[in-house]
């Protein structure tokens, strides 16, 4: 007589006979991959509805329904609409920065390696300009000490303290001549981005390439700076 398989998990098979993988998983590792599909169909939703709707128009209660998730899942991934926001750029935020330092890596000009590091948010925000604006004003009211907490890839003393190391570098090769401290250099670098930038966003049409070569330009004016001419200077030795 043929044996019948059990009930339960340790009987489901697939169809050609080998046990479901999930089933194999710790309890904690299935809990984690429930979690993370959960989170992955709230980004979706936040996501669709951010760019049909507005991010203003959007609300909270909207992106719940359309994820098929009720508000207490979804305010343990995100405590607010902001945080829905920071959650959807999170990481494109983190591997954005990560790809610009490793191209500066492989480039000599100290402009170009500046320019490098801030490239990529450009390319990133020129397909969805109005979701690219709702970010930079949230994430310029919103303290550093959230995004340390919960948000790390927006950590902007992080950000700095990467940029001050390059910074370093290019003093110890004699690129820059500087005695300015590495990290007071890198936040005006990264004050001369973040105004760069949302001035990009703000215009009607921002073009990647054309907000690239403005930075660069902006740049560059920091590092050579606006020393005299040498026809000024010999002016101002006559009037002496």
């Amino acid at each position: 007589m043929q044996r019948s398989h059990k009930s339960g998990a340790s009987g489901r098979r697939t169809d050609d006979g080998q046990p479901h993988a999930h089933l194999d998983l710790p309890v904690g590792g299935r809990r984690e991959s429930k979690r993370q599909e959960t989170r992955a169909r709230i980004k979706a939703a936040a996501f669709e509805l951010f760019t049909e709707k507005g991010y203003e128009n959007t609300t909270v209660r909207e992106i719940a329904a359309r994820a098929g998730v009720g508000f207490g899942t979804l305010f343990s991934h995100a405590a607010e609409k902001r945080e829905l926001l920071f959650l959807l750029f999170e990481d494109i935020a983190r591997d954005t920065f990560d790809r610009g330092f490793r191209t500066a890596a492989r480039t000599d000009s100290f402009v170009d390696q500046l320019t490098a590091i801030f490239a990529p948010p450009y390319r990133v925000h020129e397909p969805n300009p109005k979701l690219g604006r709702a970010l930079i004003t949230e994430l310029t009211f919103t303290s550093n000490t959230t995004f340390r907490l919960r948000f790390p890839a927006y950590d902007r003393i992080a950000l700095i303290g990467r940029v001050a190391e390059v910074v370093d570098r290019a003093k110890a090769s004699g690129r820059i001549t500087t005695s300015a401290d590495s990290e007071f250099v890198a936040r005006v670098v990264f004050s001369i981005f973040a105004g760069a930038f949302r001035a990009w966003l703000a215009g009607p049409r921002p073009v990647a390439s054309a907000g690239i070569a403005d930075l660069r330009s902006e740049m560059e004016l920091l590092v050579t700076g606006l020393g005299p001419t040498k026809a000024s200077q010999s002016g101002a030795e006559k009037i002496r």
